[in-house]
């Protein structure tokens, strides 16, 4: 039952991200359910973003910008967080309080177009419900560059 509890989860965090990117050039994404059972403090999701140039133009991506915001009520020790990862190149960012109409600090790694790996974790056992916001950027005037909807390869 966990297995297709998970599965779904899975597939449902990836088709929401598929049919929100058609809607946003914002690319966000909310209320994304992690943990259900409150039973995994090991709990993981991680997805591929590609990144490419600006449709009919010479303009690249820079960077790659990922944020958390934790919407659930605090808990002693649970912190939600992602990682960014391209290559040689790495960031990491915390949700640093649950719960207060704020996302966390952005996690951005300046690896020009391809593919960036996004994790999503925490730190303890316990559901949490969060926001997540990504974007591909270049730096003259922080222009969005084309941002392809997320690959999720695992979420449990």
């Amino acid at each position: 039952m966990k297995k297709i509890m998970n599965t779904l989860l899975a597939t449902g965090f990836g088709i929401a991200l598929l049919g929100y990117m058609t809607l946003s050039s914002a690319h966000e994404e909310p209320n994304i359910p992690m943990d259900v059972n409150s039973d995994n403090a090991g709990f993981i999701g991680y997805a591929v973003v590609n990144c490419s140039n600006l449709v009919g133009t010479d303009i690249a991506t820079d960077y790659f910008v990922a944020q958390v915001e934790d919407l659930s009520p605090p808990q002693d020790n649970l912190f939600l967080s992602v990682q960014v990862i391209k290559d040689r190149l790495a960031a990491n960012a915390t949700d640093p309080v649950s719960g207060d109409g704020e996302p966390g600090p952005e996690a951005r790694v300046y690896g020009g177009n391809g593919n960036y790996l996004v994790l999503v974790n925490k730190t303890a056992a316990g559901m949490r419900t969060f926001n997540f916001t990504y974007h591909c950027k270049a730096i003259a005037n922080d222009v969005h560059t084309e941002t392809s909807a997320p690959n999720v390869l695992y979420y449990q």
